[in-house]
């Protein structure tokens, strides 16, 4: 593929008729999206077609100085790869492959809440769901890691399909509100680990009509019987059953690493969700949340 064919995808990713560029992001936001994809093109040359981790994190450091900026400038690249595997243009697969063991640059300094991690204890956590949790736990434990806006228990099994938003490369949800019925909601964008780790669960997740769950819509996430997971958030007692199974989760994810086996019995789903993530932003600009829908 030619280098102005390259250009011609780099400029459909940033500015096509769905992509963030309409209306979300700031002009100065799609110029620096543009900016960076074409640094990094011309910079990896044929390799384009044959990313690597270490070669983005090479031009990472060779494009910025800061680590924020590079861990920014690396986000976006793979958002890209995402956006080309969507289209059958990349290897399936390749979004992967680059996010196994991803390292940030920018190292958390905030002291963990009591019942929560560190950065290397959350950086311990993720690669104990990647590597031994079954889908739904892992897509349980990145949402907690979501980022920008990581969600708490009751969001997490809050969740319904029918409130995912797709757009051209990222993934919308209206999550229920903190201390607020299920029919205050906020559009919150997920991270892409977040939005594959959903879609690896998704074909595993279990309904029971006689429990209330279908496929296509409801909860997202069910039990191992087909019940919505935690029951009806709506009351105080469910809403004690929801963070409880969310943290019974947490800390089986978390026994799964020797590191963490010692304190996954002190550990507090919610605390998790204010520890500092491992999940590295792919826009400074990006909004958190938009207005809340009714």
């Amino acid at each position: 593929m030619t280098d102005d064919a390259v250009l011609d995808l780099v400029d459909a990713f940033v500015t096509g008729p769905h992509s963030e560029a309409s209306g979300q992001f700031s002009d100065e936001s799609v110029y620096r999206y543009r900016e960076t994809l074409v640094a990094y093109t011309a910079w990896a040359g044929d390799l384009v077609w044959q990313p690597s981790q270490m070669d983005i994190q090479n031009f990472a450091v060779h494009h910025a100085h800061a680590s924020a900026s590079r861990d920014q400038a690396a986000g976006i690249i793979r958002s890209f790869y995402r956006w080309l595997e969507g289209r059958d243009l990349v290897p399936a697969g390749t979004y992967k492959e680059l996010l196994k063991n991803w390292q940030r640059f920018t190292p958390s300094e905030k002291p963990p809440r009591p019942g929560g991690l560190d950065a290397a204890g959350m950086l311990r956590l993720k690669e104990a769901a990647d590597r031994h949790a079954e889908p739904r736990d892992r897509a349980i434990i990145y949402g907690l890691m979501n980022a920008p806006v990581q969600l708490r228990p009751g969001q997490i099994t809050g969740l319904m399909l029918e409130d995912r938003y797709d757009e051209q490369h990222r993934t919308r949800w209206a999550v229920p509100m903190k201390n607020a019925s299920r029919t205050a909601k906020s559009l919150v964008t997920l991270y892409p680990d977040f939005v594959w780790a959903i879609d690896e669960y998704l074909p595993r997740r279990v309904v029971k009509e006689k429990w209330g769950t279908y496929e296509g819509r409801g909860p997202l996430f069910t039990s191992r019987t087909g019940r919505a997971l935690g029951g009806d958030a709506d009351t105080r007692r469910d809403k004690r059953s929801s963070d409880n199974a969310i943290l019974r989760i947490v800390r089986s994810v978390a026994a799964l690493h020797p590191a963490l086996k010692d304190v996954a019995p002190t550990l507090s789903a919610d605390a998790i969700a204010h520890s500092p993530t491992p999940l590295v932003h792919d826009g400074d600009d990006q909004d958190e949340t938009t207005a809340p829908t009714a």
